[in-house]
């Protein structure tokens, strides 16, 4: 019986003549099944079976649980993608989703506010709606409706943009500036893909950040309120990024393809959201152009904002040299979907200001036992990160990006050994889906390993699948052998948490990637409970954190950095195991250097707000 009809036998009085001559009884045997389908949590019912124990309930009880019952059994509809994002008055739009109900019937949809009239309805399937825009419609959000009350009846939302309606940066541009005509696609496209840029005053190349060319885009932080928190998708004002609003594509991983005086080729990053992108060299800023920016599968959204200003130091102490160098590659604060380091100053001058998301220190001309400290200190937004996935609706496919090189084995990541392949094996089993990949390895870890917050024994790992004991940076790597393994894309990330108490912890966790999704984080550590003293735990911890991430943290490096020594031919280098950040080198040595002595001090949080 559907609720339709519960509500009919209810309304025409049925219900109450059904209960006053004794043919409804309820069912004091309850359902043993283990799932998690909300009907299971109410006693069965019977109509016929009189030799079952039975109680008879007050009416108004009876229509509390009926109408209990109706409201569980009511599906939601969900939307997954829109297509294209941004569109004119006039022009068709495709929704995506599931739970929309074979015909239209009472259905509708609304777009920012707006509900199209029955004719703008093309096609309307149980995973896809087709209609014609409104003419007098505007940028907001879109609702699914599945029948006329819309209560329990209404999906989630996603954004959709009105190229008429975003506004367009006008502002003095300097003789030479960089000019964008037009884009390919021209109505956005989703995290991870290519986008062309054709336009005028970009440059013959690209060179370093550091010369100012970038392509900019709105990012998920500019976001405006979808309820209490800003979504990836949501209707950011155009001129935000010409603001500290914006995301940069990832120099380091590839990410800009091709980058000619008329012509840019970049991936979208991951972070960016529907809203604009520019062009930035050191002649200026391009104008911003409207561009939507989709994620296949579900959503991401910030929100919570903390600040943190912190600072931290390396110690030198020179013990012997006669005139050698000494050079420190420093981590500073990423800036990802989630953070934003706004102010980052450093001392002594850095040699490299910005190499690979890290600061370069040089010491030079050092001479007996001198002391030497290079210091960094940031101002850095933080916000809690939240994903919405639905796992049928991912695209499956492996990275075509620069991402591809998460599959391959690495010095910290030993995918390809035969222990870590047989273990991917036993968990993954006949597991195709690279999400539900993914949750089968941070469960497992979770379950079969004993997990401490506290630094364990050396080791990565390989050390984890014997001793079955990690901390967190042995967690999170074995977490991407296992996945690079079973063919999902994976990375560690290296940064630290603060506790309650605005101490920090270094801390690892990790990323996996989902094709026209980008990255998902998974925290093992606290997925397993194990927290710092003083840290406020969530009740749902296992779940919240495969997916999702606190603003109680800072990132200091995603995947592992490969720098080269300065000096090729007789640079002395040093790495060490869990410091601040992933990297190839930590420090080197050329020349007259023979030996010192170093201390890497932890994050200090100077200030929390």
């Amino acid at each position: 019986m559907d609720s339709g009809q519960w509500t009919d036998l209810v309304d025409s009085g049925q219900w109450t003549n059904l209960v006053d001559s004794g043919q409804w009884t309820v069912n004091r045997a309850h359902s043993n099944r283990n799932t998690n389908s909300n009907a299971d949590n109410f006693a069965s019912t019977d109509f016929a079976d009189k030799n079952l124990p039975t109680t008879h309930y007050p009416l108004p009880t009876l229509i509390c649980l009926l109408l209990a019952f109706a409201s569980c059994a009511r599906e939601k509809p969900v939307l997954t993608s829109l297509e294209p994002g941004m569109a004119n008055a006039g022009e068709y739009i495709t929704i995506y989703g599931k739970g929309f109900g074979e015909e239209r019937g009472e259905s509708y949809i609304t777009i920012a506010g707006v509900q199209p009239t029955a004719s703008s309805y093309s096609v309307w399937t149980d995973d896809t709606i087709t209609l014609r825009l409104p003419e007098t419609g505007d940028s907001g959000l879109v609702y699914v409706y599945k029948s006329a009350n819309k209560n329990g009846g209404k999906s989630n939302p996603l954004i959709f943009l009105s190229s008429s309606g975003i506004p367009r940066l006008v502002r003095q541009t300097r003789t030479g500036a960089p000019f964008i005509d037009n884009t390919i696609p021209a109505d956005g496209g989703f995290a991870g893909t290519l986008v062309t840029i054709r336009g005028s005053g970009f440059g013959e190349s690209r060179g370093k950040r550091a010369a100012g060319s970038a392509v900019r885009f709105t990012s998920v932080g500019s976001a405006t309120s979808i309820g209490s928190a800003a979504s990836v998708g949501s209707a950011a004002s155009v001129d935000n990024i010409n603001g500290e609003g914006f995301i940069e594509p990832d120099e380091n991983s590839g990410a800009y393809e091709s980058w000619k005086e008329r012509e840019i080729i970049v991936r979208i990053p991951d972070g960016a959201q529907s809203g604009g992108l520019s062009v930035v060299t050191e002649k200026g800023e391009s104008a911003a152009r409207p561009f939507a920016v989709r994620y296949q599968g579900g959503g991401k959204r910030v929100h919570s904002k903390q600040t943190y200003a912190v600072s931290y130091t390396v110690d030198i102490q020179i013990k012997k040299a006669d005139g050698g160098n000494l050079y420190l590659w420093v981590p500073k604060p990423q800036r990802t979907a989630a953070q934003n380091p706004h102010k980052i100053s450093a001392s002594p001058e850095p040699f490299l200001e910005d190499y690979s998301g890290l600061t370069l220190f040089k010491f030079s001309g050092l001479e007996g036992r001198e002391k030497k400290q290079a210091y960094i200190e940031a101002l850095v937004d933080v916000h809690a990160f939240e994903t919405t996935i639905d796992p049928a609706a991912i695209n499956t496919a492996p990275p075509s990006g620069p991402e591809k090189k998460y599959l391959e084995e690495s010095p910290l990541v030993p995918s390809s050994d035969t222990a870590v392949k047989s273990e991917a094996a036993r968990i993954i089993g006949a597991e195709r889906n690279p999400y539900r990949k993914a949750l089968l390895i941070y469960r497992a870890l979770i379950k079969e390993y004993r997990l401490h917050f506290e630094r364990q024994a050396a080791g990565g790992a390989l050390a984890v699948l014997q001793s079955k004991t990690a901390d967190s940076y042995s967690a999170a790597l074995l977490f991407c052998a296992l996945a690079r393994a079973g063919g999902v894309a994976a990375r560690p990330v290296a940064g630290v948490l603060i506790d309650r108490e605005n101490i920090a912890h270094r801390h690892f966790w990790a990323q996996f990637w989902l094709e026209n999704f980008g990255w998902v984080p998974v925290d093992i550590m606290l997925g397993a409970s194990a927290t710092p003293g003083a840290w406020a735990l969530r009740a749902d911890a296992a779940d919240y954190y495969f997916g999702s991430l606190d603003n109680r943290r800072i990132v200091f490096s995603e995947g592992e950095i490969e720098v080269s020594k300065i000096d090729r031919e007789g640079g002395r280098t040093a790495v060490f195991e869990r410091g601040l950040g992933l990297r190839s080198i930590f420090e080197e040595a050329s020349g007259a250097l023979e030996a010192w002595s170093s201390v890497w001090g932890e994050v200090v949080v100077n200030n929390a707000y």
